[in-house]
């Protein structure tokens, strides 16, 4: 996650990501920038984030939130997503060690957990990031199989459970060397930044979004 934020009079600014180093993956010229803008379809915020990128001259590319693939992703060193959490963690699936800024396209209505900007202050939260006033942090993904396939990373959690969230599955659970048979309407694995979602629901108490560890819950 990349989140940027006025910290002081000064300009300074704060940046998250989800993986990366910004000194390893920006350089000091801003036309070296790869970008690659990621939206929601409809949603005509987009026309304003590229407005402000054209106007300084920055190269772009665009895909809606649905066609996105590995390959678009290819040479890229910032992924901007536009529209909500759920752009966001959509695009979040996708990245190795390119950085990530979440744009909320409206706060009055869309979830923005992980956005660091809006349609309205963007354009000066990107003069802020050229001019590298911002730092970078980690967030820890889970890596999942299902039948010894690797799934997209997940950046909040992974539910194992019916398709239909509501109806009881019944299930073997392994866990330090035990095994139990199990039902219930299914389970909840997290990371700490899905502890302030989901898990947070069910009444986890939220941990670090850099922490190592994962937190599962078996709901009824």
């Amino acid at each position: 996650m990349l989140k940027s934020e006025e910290v002081e009079p000064a300009g300074r600014a704060c940046c998250q990501s989800v993986t990366g180093s910004a000194s390893e993956l920006l350089t000091r010229s801003d036309t070296m920038l790869n970008i690659l803008i990621v939206y929601t379809k409809n949603d005509k915020a987009i026309n304003l984030i590229k407005s402000s990128l054209r106007k300084r001259d920055i190269k772009f590319k665009c895909i809606e939130r649905s066609r996105l693939n590995k390959s678009a992703f290819r040479n890229k060193n910032l992924i901007i997503a536009v529209g909500g959490d759920g752009t966001f963690l959509r695009a979040s699936h996708f990245v190795k060690n390119e950085l990530l800024l979440g744009v909320n396209s409206d706060p009055k209505t869309k979830e923005g957990f992980f956005m660091s900007s809006c349609k309205n202050d963007f354009d000066k939260k990107l003069e802020l990031f050229l001019n590298h006033k911002f730092f970078v942090e980690k967030h820890t993904r889970l890596k999942s199989k299902i039948n010894k396939k690797e799934i997209c990373l997940a950046l909040n959690e992974v539910f194992i459970g019916n398709k239909i969230p509501y109806k009881t599955s019944l299930y073997k659970i392994f866990f330090n060397n035990k095994t139990e048979e199990q039902k219930s309407s299914g389970i909840i694995v997290s990371t700490g930044a899905g502890s302030n979602a989901w898990l947070r629901s069910a009444g986890v108490k939220p941990f670090s979004s850099c922490s190592k560890k994962f937190y599962f819950i078996v709901r009824e």
